[in-house]
């Protein structure tokens, strides 16, 4: 696989910085392969996810919620996708009764 020789220069805030270099030094990873780590990650989200997380507001817990709401989607459509319209209905139906029988026990 050929690599990428020019380095990325990018500004982040100092709180993710320091985030950053905890993991890399609690994990015992190279900066460089922490980062080829989380753009494999990125590019592997939703549009709407990559999107969402290059927003400068977004802070780190977003982020981790935005992410799994991702994955959780994803899942989502890989598993209603082999189910026929009735078929997504009928589950739909017994989530929203069984929410509301949860909801009436507490």
């Amino acid at each position: 696989m050929a690599m990428h020789s020019n380095p990325f220069t990018v500004d982040v805030p100092d709180d993710i910085a320091s985030a950053f270099t905890e993991i890399c030094e609690h994990l015992e990873l190279t900066k460089w392969k922490a980062i080829a780590g989380a753009l494999k990650a990125y590019l592997s989200l939703e549009e709407d996810a990559q999107l969402y997380l290059h927003r400068t507001s977004t802070t780190i817990e977003d982020a981790k919620k935005v992410i799994r709401q991702s994955f959780i989607q994803a899942e989502r459509k890989r598993v209603l996708g082999k189910l026929s319209p009735e078929q997504e209905a009928y589950l739909i139906e017994i989530a929203k009764k069984t929410t509301k029988r949860l909801a009436q026990l507490k």
